[in-house]
This record gives structure tokens, sequence and C-alpha cells, in this order.
């Protein structure tokens, strides 16, 4: 959870968020490719065309600047680690962890997401970016409550979803994570 956010932090520091979104569009086609070869998980015809397709369309986005020209974005490579991230937690939520219970997994899940992002806080100077006085700690603790919770509450709902679901169908959940993030 917390080097998939970050990724695409990182990322749309030089790119841009629709790009982003587009983007993660990668995940149903990583999703499928382990649950294919390290889960032994078919997959029918119709849906390796939708995972074609995307693969070959999100391509064309990564490799064709606004110019028309052939490069590479190596913040798009960014966003595509954070997907391949994606596929892998999907398919161990459905594989290993269908049996416990989707709370506890957003729970541990966020703890220690939230653990590795104030060691990283503790090591970067992030003191140098931001100036708070004290009438200003409470909207800045608002915001860290409301994006907490607005991590969790899409966590759980798309762990719930993945559980109850095929790793096909749960891996177009992150669509609907990416939009609760923002």
């Amino acid at each position: 959870m917390f080097f998939p956010s970050y990724l695409f932090s990182a990322a749309e520091t030089n790119l841009s968020s629709s790009l982003a979104g587009i983007l993660n569009a990668l995940t149903p086609l990583f999703t499928g490719i382990f649950a294919i070869t390290f889960w032994g998980k078919s997959i029918s015809i119709k849906q390796g065309a939708g995972l074609a397709i995307g693969f070959i369309s999100t391509s064309f986005v990564i490799l064709i600047n606004s110019s028309s020209q052939l490069s590479l974005n190596e913040y798009a490579l960014l966003v595509i680690v954070a997907t391949i991230c994606y596929g892998i937690n999907i398919n161990i939520v459905k594989n290993y962890l269908s049996d416990v219970n989707s709370l506890h997994i957003t729970t541990i899940a966020v703890t220690f997401s939230g653990l590795l992002a104030l060691i990283f806080l503790l090591f970067s100077d992030y003191q140098a970016y931001i100036t708070v006085s004290s009438d200003q700690i409470y909207p800045l603790l608002s915001l860290v409550i409301l994006g907490v919770m607005g991590t969790a509450l899409a966590q759980l709902i798309q762990n719930k979803l993945i559980q109850q679901s095929s790793v096909a169908f749960a891996s177009s959940t992150t669509y609907l994570t990416r939009i609760i993030h923002r």
C-alpha cells in the first residue's frame, strides 16, 4: 500500500494526474499475468482480448509524446511499477487472505504504510518545504485524518471486493481506489 502510493506521488511530480490514471489501466493486465503465471488461473478469450487491447493502448500512451514522437517517459515507469504492486496485492489477497477479515487486512496495511511513511518523513528534508503555524495545526490534522480515513475506506472496500469476486473483476476496483484517493 505504501509503495504504490509513493510511486504514484513521485510520478505525478512530472506526470499529469490524468495520464497516471490512464496508466493505472495496466493493473488488470498485471493482475492477470500474475494470476496465470504464479497461481495457475485461467482467463477467458474475451478477458485476454481486453487485456491485450489495454496493453496496446497504454503502450502508445507511454511511448508516444505530445509531439507524436517515440520517447519514453521515465515517470510513467513509476506508475507501471505501482500497477505491478497492485497486481501482486490483488492475487495475494484473493489466494491467501480470502478467509481473513477484510477489516483486519486493511488495518494492518494502513498501519504498516503509516509506519513506513513516518520513517520516510524522518529521513527526508520535508521540513524545509513546510511551515506550519499554530493556527494551521487543526486544518493540517484534519487533512491527515481525511487522507488516512479515505485511503482506509478505499482499501477496505477493495479488499472486500477482492475476496468476494474474481481477480479480473477485483483488479478493476483499482480504478475506484484512485478516484477515492483523490
